[in-house]
Order: C-alpha cells, then structure tokens, then sequence
C-alpha cells in the first residue's frame, strides 16, 4: 500500500535530511521498533510512504474501540523502545515521532495475532497545525471493563483456547487460570465474536450497561446411547492426470484500489469522482463507503499520468484535484486530501471598492465638493 500527500500539504520537521535519519534509526533500532514506513518521492510532487505489502493495512481513524485501545497500547510501548536509542537530541526525537494527524497512523493484525503499527508522513506536519506527537484518542465516556468467563460442569475452563474474529483477521487467545479472558474496556453496544474451537462453537458477547464479567457455560448434556453401525466409506478410484489434463490457466484482470480519505483519515465516501488519463473525458466513479473507487483494465492505462477529480456536491467539503501514475507492481493506493481553501477575492474586492468610495467621500466633504457617483 502506498499512502500519497501532495508536496504542498506537508511542512517538514526534520533538518538533517530525512533519508540520513532514516538510515540511522534503521541501524539503531530493533526491525519491531522501526515503525516508519519507507519514504519515497512520486510523481510530480507526490510524497508518498510504502507499507509492506504483504499485510492488509487500516488507518487508525477507521478503526473501532477494540483496535484502537490496543494500537495505542503498542505505540506507546514502541515508542518508548525508540526513544531510548536515539541519542539526546530532544528535537530530533520529538521530529521522527511527529505525524500530520492521527489518520497517518496505520495498523494490522499478523497472523500470531499481535498489532503491529507503522507511521505514514513521520517527521511532518499540515503547514497550519501543529503536529501530533502522541495518540491522543481516548476511550469513549461509559466505557467498561469486559471479561469473558468459561465454565464446563461447574469448573473454570483452563486454558482453553479461543478465536477472536474480527474485521480483517482471527485473533488466536488462551484462557487464564480463571478461564478467563480480558478484553480491556468496552462500549456498551459493542460485539466481539468469540470461537471456540475444541467445542465447534461460535458465540456473541454484547456488552451491556453495567455488566463486567461474562460467563459463557459450555456444558455438554449427555445423551443417551445409540449404537451406530459403521458403513465402510467407498473407495473412490483416482485417475491420474496425464500431461494433455493440465488446468488450464486463468487470466484475471487487474484491479487497483484508491481510497480518498480526508486529512483526519477519515473516507471520503460517497462522492462522485472523474478519472481522467491521457485527456479523455474522463471515466464516472462512485466512491463507497469506505473512500474506495477501483480501476479495472479498461480504466487504466499503464504508466501515464491519471488524474482524480472529486466533483463538487452542495454543502459538501470540496478538494483540489490529485495526480498520480499508478505503478505496475502496485495496487493499493490512499490518497490524503486535504478541503479546499474557498476563495473570498470578491469580497476583498468589495471591500476595497467600499473603501475606496469612502475615502472619495471624505476627501469630497473636506473640500466642500459635490459628490457625484
């Protein structure tokens, strides 16, 4: 995945040259501290971070109570990994760690189950805000601690284990000593979908006002015996593939993903958008609910310039165009727009005219003139 901003949009924070900074944190740090995805100039201005693609990638914004309490608690653990390697130059330091805003924060779920967080436009900021130095998100008022109990015939479930399904990934847990498992603090409303292997069961826990601990009893009723003759199961004869039985190999077509998220990280969804490359008229999107438009072959051609227009829409925030070449070997694609700045030059235009009728007013009365207009 490649996340773009606009040269324009950004303010740079680091002074001894980025790649150099780089270089050194990555000699520096541990490869489970180094969480600043790998910069690299794009096309025609474009600064652009590259998250490795072998993961599927979700910005912070878009991410629900469970993700982001466990985001924040392994970037502030990273971090604190990082700071103790680089030197005392407190500028620096706060520079590397510095981002535009929260939307620049990214996080997946690998395959053992553990967050991993990478930086997008570390060591910038937007050129009218501050930057952001640490998460500053916080759990939501009512927030409460959620605990799963699991019981079988009376006695806590030792350490039994358990799936944890969420959006893109399962999450491999194992119960405590209690038979229990803590899930940090929740929302009332919230839902996690919990698996449980060993019993082929799949189970639903609501929070609901109030309630701490939730027990789930996985007792099985005995039923009563029944003798089941065993059917020997057919042999099904294999026929062996001969050279000319090959499967035939299936072309699919490529299909690139563009999100439009807005400098919050938020999507932009549900605005209608021009693509246009080589100076056609340009092709009609829609973007989802998630900020995503995507381009199938007919949409692209390979290596040139495409440019995106999101049209404007009453009472709706407008953005400059962007654009960008998408890349052979490259498929996932965000795009940070930032609002266009509404231009006021008819105003100031007025208010010069007004100003400068006033001054002939005055300069009229002074000498006792008739005004005339």
């Amino acid at each position: 995945m490649k996340v773009q901003f606009h040269h324009n949009e950004l303010r740079p924070l680091i002074k001894e040259g980025y790649d150099k900074v780089y270089d050194a944190m990555s000699r520096l740090m541990a490869p489970e501290e180094l969480i600043f995805a790998k910069w690299e100039a794009g096309f025609g201005g474009i600064l652009q971070w590259t998250l490795p693609k072998e993961y599927e990638w979700r910005s912070f914004s878009q991410g629900d109570n469970y993700d982001k309490q466990a985001v924040v608690n392994e970037f502030m653990r990273i971090k604190g990994l990082g700071l103790q390697k680089l030197g005392s130059n407190e500028r620096l330091k706060q520079a590397v760690y510095s981002i535009p805003s929260e939307g620049s924060i990214y996080y997946t779920i690998t395959p053992d189950g553990k967050y991993h967080v990478m930086l997008t436009a570390w060591g910038y900021s937007f050129p009218t805000q501050s930057p952001i130095t640490d998460i500053t998100w916080v759990l939501p008022a009512g927030s409460q601690d959620t605990t799963a109990r699991f019981i079988e015939n009376g006695n806590p479930m030792v350490n039994l284990p358990i799936k944890i399904h969420r959006k893109v990934v399962v999450l491999n847990h194992t119960l405590d000593e209690n038979g229990e498992k803590y899930f940090g603090k929740l929302v009332p409303g919230d839902e996690l979908l919990i698996e449980v292997p060993s019993h082929n069961k799949m189970l639903t826990l609501k929070v609901v006002p109030g309630q701490l601990v939730y027990t789930f009893d996985l007792t099985i009723a005995q039923q009563p015996y029944h003798h089941t003759p065993t059917i020997p199961t057919p042999t099904i004869p294999t026929v062996p593939q001969s050279p000319d039985n090959e499967p035939e190999e299936i072309f699919v077509d490529r299909t690139v993903k563009i999100q439009l998220v807005g400098c919050d990280g938020k999507p932009i969804g549900n605005r209608a958008v021009n693509i246009m490359q080589r100076g056609n008229a340009g092709v009609g999107k829609l973007t989802d609910a998630s900020g995503c438009i995507y381009l199938g072959n007919d949409d692209l051609a390979a290596g040139s310039t495409l440019k995106i227009q999101i049209k404007d829409a009453a009472q709706q925030p407008q953005y400059s165009d962007f654009e960008m070449v998408v890349e052979d070997k490259e498929d996932d694609y965000v795009i940070v727009y930032h609002e266009k700045r509404r231009s006021w030059w008819w105003l100031y235009l007025l208010l010069i005219l007004v100003a400068i009728a006033l001054a002939y007013v005055v300069i009229a009365l002074a000498a006792n003139t008739p005004i005339h207009f």
